[in-house]
Parts: structure tokens; sequence; C-alpha cells
């Protein structure tokens, strides 16, 4: 399996939990923007994960 094809997921995914912190930070000061910077940030976990799980299900067959 070649690591590099896992690099996108995994950057999407941590941009994603990066935006969700912020998002916390937000939502704890109540300033403007902390539910949709929740939702930006979730979102984008659940994308880097989906990503992750279909190069992972397209290199399981290309094996057989």
């Amino acid at each position: 399996m070649t690591l590099k094809k896992l690099i996108l997921p995994l950057v999407v995914y941590l941009i994603g939990f990066g935006v969700t912190i912020i998002a916390a930070l937000f939502k704890m000061m109540h300033w403007p923007y902390g539910a949709e910077l929740l939702i930006f940030g979730m979102l984008f976990q659940a994308l880097g994960v989906l990503i992750t799980i279909i190069i992972l299900i397209k290199l399981y067959f290309k094996k057989e």
C-alpha cells in the first residue's frame, strides 16, 4: 500500500480538526459564527474519513 495516496485525506482531516478546535473556542467565548465553524470543521473531518475509506476499498480490491 502506498502511503502517498493517504496524504490528501489526512490533510483534509487535520484541517477539519483545526477548524473544530477553533470553533469550540468561538462557542465557549460566545463569539459569532461558532456553530457554523463547528459544522464546517466536522464536515471536513467526515470528508477526510470518507475519502480514506474509499481509497482503502480501492486498494483492497486492486490487490485481488
